[in-house]
């Protein structure tokens, strides 16, 4: 478990894992994170959910 990692880095981890083919689909776990607090622009999320197919 990683202790005190800002929830953005989680957010490009997710984006990366996708992009790499490691994950089928970014947006549920984008949703999973919005959902437990963590801010993002919706303009933000719309364009790297769409930089990654999604």
């Amino acid at each position: 478990m990683i202790v005190n990692a800002s929830p953005l880095i989680f957010f490009g981890i997710v984006l990366a894992a996708k992009r790499m083919g490691w994950i089928a689909a970014a947006r549920p776990l984008v949703e999973r994170l919005l959902g437990d607090g963590l801010y993002l622009s919706r303009t933000l999320v719309v364009a790297a959910l769409a930089e990654v197919g999604e």
